[in-house]
């Protein structure tokens, strides 16, 4: 192996074995393992793999939990730590959003049941989690509209979503342990506040011009301490905040959203 190579991957992955799993490779590989074209067939059937998770979210309209792929799960483990490092090399946030459609033709009940969630959603400023919504009606939109996701889509709101999806979903459980339900707090979610009141409005304004002047989104101790007290406060959490602006910290750059 060319040391140039070979350099790359200690500084990348620290040893051998790591650089194997990541490849989805076993131990044996580079000692009369795989072949270069078997490498290549391995590839291709995660892949196909990746494009079936994919293809389900985008008929179901919401991600998929991995006990309802328990097959591919197993197969995926080789490669894979996490359910979410799953979701994100199939690109699964952008495939649900594919299947979102505005219904026409609604009933009085079906307009009464959205008028009830725009009524919470104003409430709470946000959109509201599902387990904040009165069961009997969370059931009857899911039936209507077929998501959470697309019923919020039919009064111009978008969920609220995990930064980083099942980070730590096991892609199998162990034997006789429950299904984790899903986490109600709101620390570690983007969301979108519906209304902005003025205080939070010039702090977000002095926080863009921050970003402008610095070239990236300013950390928590680039920002006045009081501003950012107020944001966390009124936006839940500095990376929300940042998420208000269509700024996200990534690679120490400026990226907008």
């Amino acid at each position: 192996m060319h040391w140039i190579l070979r350099a790359y991957l200690k500084a990348r992955f620290k040893n051998w074995p790591r650089a194997l799993r990541a490849a989805g490779l076993g131990r044996s590989a580079g000692r009369g393992g795989m072949s270069s074209e078997q490498v290549s067939q391995k590839n291709e059937e995660y892949q196909q793999m990746l494009n079936q998770i994919r293809g389900m979210a985008e008929q179901l309209g919401r991600i998929p939990h991995p006990s309802e792929l328990p097959e591919i799960c197993r197969k995926l483990k080789k490669r894979y730590r996490t359910w979410g490092e799953v979701l994100a090399a199939a690109g699964v946030e952008e495939a649900v959003a594919v299947h979102l459609q505005k219904e026409e033709n609604l009933k009085d009940d079906e307009l009464r049941m959205l008028q009830e969630l725009r009524t919470l959603a104003e409430r709470l400023n946000r959109s509201p989690l599902r387990g904040e919504v009165e069961q009997s009606l969370r059931e009857s939109l899911l039936r209507r509209f077929g998501s959470w996701r697309n019923a919020l889509y039919q009064i111009d709101l978008e969920p609220v979503r995990r930064i980083t999806p099942f980070v730590n979903a096991p892609l199998q459980r162990e034997k006789d342990k429950q299904r984790a339900t899903h986490r109600q707090e709101l620390y570690d979610c983007h969301y979108r506040l519906l209304k902005l009141d003025p205080q939070t409005q010039a702090d977000l304004a002095l926080v863009r011009k921050l970003a402008q002047q610095l070239g990236h989104p300013p950390g928590r101790r680039e920002v006045p301490a009081e501003v950012r007290m107020r944001l966390q406060k009124a936006c839940g959490s500095w990376s929300n905040a940042l998420f208000q602006l269509g700024l996200q910290e990534k690679c120490g750059r400026l990226r907008q959203r």
